[in-house]
């Protein structure tokens, strides 16, 4: 009953039905778990960001910048930010060509 089956489910229903249960519990404890991972990725960014200003023995006290957008964890996220940072460099090579008169 812990995996949200009705009494009526276990006790009346096809047996099989238990399995797609614990199927769907499974996927519910990953999905759970990734996202307690990318929790701890921006966690240890963020003190990571900040380790100079914590360490006494660092020459410069001044803060990293942080993530400026978010962690991609689609493909298609990772395919976006290679198409913007690709955009980018476009734009600036074409800038850079205007400048010296090309």
């Amino acid at each position: 009953m812990s995996l949200g089956m009705s009494y009526e489910d276990y006790w009346f229903n096809h047996y099989d039905l238990i399995y797609y249960y614990i199927e769907a519990e499974e996927i519910r404890q990953r999905k759970r778990n990734n996202e307690l991972w990318l929790q701890g990725a921006y966690i240890y960014q963020a003190i990571g960001s900040l380790t100079p200003v914590l360490n006494p023995f660092s020459k410069d006290h001044k803060a990293r910048p942080y993530l400026k957008e978010p962690i991609p964890i689609t493909q298609k996220d990772i395919d976006e930010r290679e198409e913007r940072k690709v955009q980018q460099m476009k734009d600036y090579l074409m800038s850079r060509v205007k400048k010296q008169g090309g």
